[in-house]
């Protein structure tokens, strides 16, 4: 078996599952929650506003006084890690132990986990990304890729400092937010072959939880998290340290995975 038929493989069998079905609906909780804050505003929202909406985050925090848990952003956050969790481990028990046998090449079938767990987060973003442009468009929104400065100090309470063209835009609300993901979910997935799928889960959630007190580029996390970027308010965090943190993160999940699984036992899944 090449390696391409065990992509498709894994494209059939971990991309065309029902649960992707309910992204939408988790998508629907912040945007719906944005929509309220937006019409109390007197505002109407953008595309843009709604998707940046979702992946805003909380600004630097002082103090613990000021701190205030993001719980929507928590929601779409680990909604992508625990959408990402079991398919690799179960895919070591039945059918998935004639695939490496057939393979007869562990690295090859790590790999194509890694790039599913790309494309995983890729729909993932892409159903989120559409759920907010359906918001834009049932509450008479533009559908244009520009941000609104009222919407964002009045009802999101992100005071911008600058007027972002529509490549920073994207860049803020679906570019970094997509890297983010992508390398957590690849820190997990490697996670995941050293200690039990849960606990892999429960560390990447409680890295995420670290980096709403620590806003640095190198504490996974703040890269999905707009009230913290510095293409919407000067003086914060910039784009390229974000994204190399993010790429380092990646490199090291699937060289690490890699190694692992190529020494361990894959026939003790079935225990």
């Amino acid at each position: 078996m090449n390696w391409l038929k065990l992509l498709r493989y894994d494209i059939r069998s971990g991309l065309l599952r029902w649960r992707y079905l309910a992204v939408p609906l988790l998508f629907c909780i912040p945007c719906f929650y944005n929509w309220i804050q937006i019409q109390n505003a007197g505002c109407v929202g953008t595309w843009m506003d709604y998707l940046v909406g979702c992946f805003k985050g909380i600004l630097p925090v002082a103090s613990m006084a000021d701190f205030e848990f993001p719980i929507l952003w928590f929601l779409v956050m680990a909604g992508c890690l625990f959408l990402n969790l079991d398919y690799p481990l179960n895919d070591l028990t039945d059918a998935g132990q004639q695939i490496i046998v057939r393979c007869r090449n562990k690295k090859a079938w790590f790999l194509s986990k890694c790039v599913w767990s790309l494309l995983s987060t890729t729909v993932y973003v892409i159903l989120g990304s559409v759920t907010a442009f359906a918001f834009a468009v049932f509450s008479g929104g533009s559908t244009d890729l520009n941000i609104t400065c009222d919407v964002m100090q009045k009802a999101l309470g992100i005071f911008c400092l600058t007027n972002p063209g529509a490549a920073q835009t994207l860049l803020v609300g679906v570019i970094l937010p997509y890297f983010t993901l992508a390398a957590v979910n690849m820190l997990q997935l490697a996670l995941s072959l050293v200690v039990k799928p849960i606990i892999s889960f429960l560390t990447c959630v409680c890295l995420l939880v670290a980096s709403l007190f620590y806003s640095s580029p190198y504490f996974i996390g703040n890269g999905a998290m707009a009230a913290r970027s510095g293409i919407l308010i000067d003086g914060l965090l910039d784009p390229l340290p974000i994204a190399l943190a993010c790429a380092g993160i990646m490199i090291l999940s699937i060289a690490i995975g890699m190694i692992r699984f190529n020494r361990m036992d894959h026939l003790r899944w079935e225990e």
